[in-house]
């Protein structure tokens, strides 16, 4: 009886680390073990319309019943035939989003629909953690707080750095047409098209500025003789600044690099560019 109890009690209690999790939406204190994620997300995967096991039929002309899971034709449902990848998914396999928006609640994966949305809600609260904010706002500033907002794609660096760059374009420009009609004067501002990029031998930051349509100035980089170190050069990023003037769009730095190159000063970086 002592061990039921016991059973009972642990079951009660993961119950309540999911419901905490959820109802918190933030990265726990203490991490749970590899068991208690699995736990999770096969409780989510059976949510979704291709894990359940609804459809009876007879095989062939016998009487046993025939169990099978549900292999739906839409667009987005999936159809796993191999119990391996099944395995390997935890039974996920159903697309998420509905057309043109990615992050609305798929009415067939309900599962992969929340698992979506908790993922992102984790990822914020580690942007703001990472940031040394402690939360996203209090109050009324709760939903227009740091990290309020964001999308959440499986989609690789490069190709997150052109979309984030896209982004800025398309604000940047917003704003310089808002700030021609206050004035009510024909200013001729030139476009932001320019990013400045303190240089990594690494190609996917490099190939993303081409591919969000913008031109890539690359930065030298400057060389420490005492360690052989070698970091982002501010004089450089300086002139670069007094000489585009109006026409940079953005800067990027690293903080995760090879040898001998260091992670970038971001703090003196952002501060150059206030300044500026």
């Amino acid at each position: 009886h002592n061990h039921t109890t016991v059973g009972l009690s642990n079951l009660v209690a993961s119950n309540s680390q999911i419901k905490a999790l959820f109802h918190h939406k933030r990265l726990p204190d203490q991490g749970w073990t590899d068991i208690q994620i699995q736990r999770l997300l096969f409780e989510l995967s059976v949510l979704d319309t291709n894990c359940e096991e609804t459809v009876k039929t007879q095989l062939f002309s016998n009487n046993s019943n025939f169990s099978h899971r549900w292999t739906g034709a839409g667009e987005r449902e999936g159809r796993i035939y191999s119990p391996l990848v099944f395995s390997r998914h935890f039974g996920f396999g159903h697309g998420i989003g509905r057309s043109g928006d990615v992050m609305e609640a798929q009415p067939k994966a309900v599962g992969s629909s929340a698992l979506l949305r908790l993922t992102l809600r984790l990822c914020l609260d580690a942007v703001r953690r990472g940031a040394g904010l402690n939360c996203a706002g209090k109050g009324k500033n709760a939903k227009n707080g740091p990290a309020s907002f964001g999308t959440l794609l499986p989609v690789c660096t490069g190709m997150s750095m052109a979309l984030v760059l896209s982004g800025l374009r398309d604000r940047a420009r917003k704003l310089d047409e808002a700030a021609i009609e206050e004035t009510s004067t024909d200013i001729n501002i030139p476009e932001r098209n320019i990013v400045l990029w303190s240089r990594i031998d690494q190609k996917s930051c490099y190939k993303a500025v081409l591919a969000a349509g913008l031109k890539c100035i690359v930065l030298p980089t400057k060389k420490h003789t005492e360690t052989d170190e070698v970091s982002t050069d501010l004089g450089a990023l300086e002139e670069a600044l007094n000489k585009y003037r109006h026409s940079v769009l953005a800067v990027i730095t690293t903080t995760s690099c090879f040898c001998p190159r260091v992670p970038d000063e971001v703090d003196r970086v952002a501060k150059t560019i206030q300044t500026w």
